[in-house]
């Protein structure tokens, strides 16, 4: 297990880089949950955030999370008009660490 500073939010993530190696980190997006409190599950990462972008396509709807970073999320039309994502609006995005892809940044 390793922990990823990304804009002084701690992430966890499985990773084989060494300390100190610097990373991108990469999580697609629908494998980003959201939700109106704060959840308990198995998810080693949570953090409350402003929503500051949706975007209709069909039956599925673009989230753009910024938590201290950004999160590109994608969940059903449905389930945005259950939670009512709109600009604006506090979420919870929740992910797990084994939905993590980490990258060796090179001359950093």
């Amino acid at each position: 297990m390793a922990t990823i500073d990304v804009g002084g939010n701690i992430i966890e993530a499985v990773s084989n880089y060494a300390a100190g190696d610097k990373v991108s980190v990469c999580i697609r997006p629908e494998a980003i949950m959201l939700d109106l409190t704060k959840p308990t599950s198995s998810a080693r990462n949570s953090f409350i955030g402003e929503i500051i972008r949706v975007v209709t396509f069909g039956s599925l709807n673009r989230i753009v999370v910024n938590c201290g970073f950004q999160l590109v999320v994608l969940v059903t039309k449905k389930s945005a008009e259950e939670l009512n994502l709109e600009k604006g609006g506090s979420i919870y995005a929740s992910f797990k660490a084994t939905g993590i892809h980490t990258i060796r940044r090179e001359g950093d």
